[in-house]
């Protein structure tokens, strides 16, 4: 390939018009019997090649005979099944094979793109068939390297190490300016540079060969297919978003490129990026929606995060925090109905008390908080009570219940009285009614309930805590049935690296004490690096590794597939995607001062 000439990236695998300027891609299909190890007894210079862990996996010449290489037809890869359609199968794809679950420069979601770290991690967690992509460069000696970008700058540390080494080419006719593959030698890369986590733009550009927008192509598949075998598309192209991130009907793309014989990719998927409203924060749920939908399935997706479309492809409690909250605002009939609608085990309601008596669900005593009473004309009922709450509030006592949007007056209930009294009227004393769970943080308020034999009486931890004496079990197990304890109890983190697994839950269920554990959520802050940013892996940890009774959470939906999830309950047969992580695995300390 000579500089001038054309981009080697240029023949990447399909059609995609957020990643130009485009390149050489290949999947490598290292299958289960041939990991890294494997091969290098195989190849004594590919094995010297790979002993350099921190930066490039690299490609020897054409007589190597480690890689399974598949290329589509011209220069990319062949994936279409020679026997056509599986008219019996489950999935909508081409042939009828389920999609392809295609790691993206390794597991690039958590660390450096094309690394050797990300690649085993990959292949370690995933499918067993899991497709490793990788974007060639060829360094000034002919070997083939993988790194996402040909400007080495944008992915490795090499300006670091060959300052004012850098060039300017023209590169498909534009001069591209940097530290490019072609100007080193392959050892003078795995000697000296190492991979970096990067983000970099490059901006949209024609197919060099044709002089056509990739959007222009796309409305062209019949001529795609005189040259190709399939298309890679960023999967707005397939679920458009809009401005509001909701997402607007799907195309048609799918469905007209299998009519047309070309298999369909999709790319863009990460687990720490925003995505649909639609999808309530939940990476496995914006993956069904490609491949499991009822119209149509993507024949593979093209991920950070290889663990996540692997969950999709491929028994614990549900409780509820405050209904549906992270759909909805918590303790309204909008986030109950949804959380219902979702499959919840059991609907929480934080119980608050009117100034007239009567309870209510509410996330807070403080109305500002969860309300937009500060706004109304009761603004002026503003008090500081220290007692309750530091500052100053609107408390739920001081309104009566008319005035929040109910009926009567009634005095002289104390909160533990109106819950048994409500409770009653229900119809919830009847044993052969929907279990009944009475939560507080207060062991006198489980108390009053202890005569009621058909509750459960659940305490709440309100503090993290790695260890509980037997005697403070023991005093537990005199007022409740159950305990709720924060995450960090379980799996104490640093900086959102997990440190290890405590023995809290073991203790507790030791003495017969079941154990909840909150607040489980799908925003990818919420969880710790070890569970790759995917709120399923996050409760599969904890359900499967922890051995947690029941998980409180924001979106009951993510829990509730989670039960339902096949590979659970296989024992050792458990696929490596659905098994729980090592908490310590990922964090080293740094050095003590």
């Amino acid at each position: 390939m000579e500089v001038g000439v054309r981009d080697p990236r240029t023949s990447r695998i399909a059609v995609h018009a957020k990643r130009a300027p485009f390149h050489l891609s290949l999947w490598l299909c290292l299958y289960k019997a041939k990991r890294f190890s494997d091969i290098s007894q195989e190849n004594e210079s590919y094995s010297a090649s790979m002993s350099f862990g921190r930066a490039f996996p690299i490609m020897r010449n054409s007589h190597s005979r480690t890689l399974s290489l598949l290329l589509l037809q011209s220069v990319v890869i062949a994936l279409v099944s020679a026997q056509g359609p599986n008219k019996t199968s489950p999935w909508h794809t081409l042939t009828g094979i389920r999609p392809l679950v295609i790691a993206h420069g390794g597991f690039s979601g958590l660390f450096p793109d094309s690394s050797t770290v990300a690649y085993d991690l990959a292949w370690g967690i995933s499918l067993p068939d899991v497709l490793l992509w990788c974007d060639v460069q060829l360094t000034k000696d002919g070997a083939g390297i993988c790194v996402p970008d040909i400007r080495l700058e944008n992915a490795t540390d090499i300006a670091k190490r060959f300052k004012n080494m850098d060039k300017i080419y023209s590169v498909n006719g534009v001069p591209t300016g940097g530290w490019l593959s072609m100007d080193f030698d392959l050892s003078d890369l795995l000697n000296n540079v190492v991979h970096k986590s990067e983000l970099w733009q490059t901006p949209d550009q024609v197919e060099p060969s044709t002089y056509q927008t990739y959007g222009s192509l796309l409305k062209n598949l019949t001529f795609i297919k005189t040259f190709a075998s399939g298309i890679l598309v960023p999967k707005a192209h397939i679920w458009p978003v809009d401005g509001a991130l909701y997402l607007q009907p799907h195309t048609s793309i799918v469905m007209d490129a299998h009519k047309e014989g070309l298999e369909v990719f999709t790319s863009d998927f990460a687990n720490d990026i925003q995505i649909s409203y639609n999808h309530s924060y939940d990476p496995v749920s914006e993956c069904l929606s490609f491949i499991d939908n009822g119209d149509f399935s993507v024949d593979g997706v093209l991920t950070d995060f290889p663990v996540t479309p692997a969950e999709a492809i491929e028994k614990a409690l549900v409780i509820s925090k405050c209904g549906a909250s992270g759909d909805y605002p918590g303790c309204t009939d909008l986030a109950y109905t949804k959380a219902i609608a979702d499959g919840v085990d059991v609907l929480d309601c934080p119980v608050q008390l009117t100034k007239d008596g009567t309870p209510f669900c509410l996330s807070s005593i403080n109305l500002t908080e969860s309300t937009t009473v500060a706004h109304s004309s009761f603004s002026n009922l503003t008090t500081t009570i220290p007692e309750i709450r530091a500052g100053s509030g609107i408390f739920t006592f001081s309104l009566t219940w008319s005035q929040i949007q109910t009926l009567r007056q009634k005095q002289g209930l104390t909160v533990t009285d109106a819950v048994i009294d409500a409770l009653s009227k229900a119809g919830y004393d009847n044993p052969t009614s929907l279990k009944v769970l009475i939560q507080s943080s207060n062991s006198s308020v489980l108390l009053k309930f202890k005569d009621k034999k058909d509750y459960e009486l659940v305490y709440k931890v309100n503090e993290n805590f790695a260890d509980v004496p037997d005697t403070t079990v023991q005093n537990i197990k005199t007022f409740a049935d159950s305990v709720v304890v924060s995450k960090e109890s379980v799996f104490p983190e640093i900086s959102s690296f997990l440190t290890a697994a405590t023995a809290t839950v073991s203790k507790l269920k030791s003495s017969n004490l079941s154990v909840y554990v909150e607040t489980f959520s799908n925003e990818f802050v919420s969880q710790a690096w070890d569970f790759f940013l995917d709120s399923t892996v996050e409760i599969n940890s904890f359900v499967v590794g922890a051995k947690v009774d029941g998980v409180i959470t924001d979106f009951p939906k993510t829990a509730a597939r989670y039960k339902r999830n096949r590979c659970l309950g296989l024992g050792n047969n458990t696929p490596f995607y659905m098994r729980p992580v090592n908490p310590g695995n990922l964090f080293a300390p740094g050095p003590s001062s």
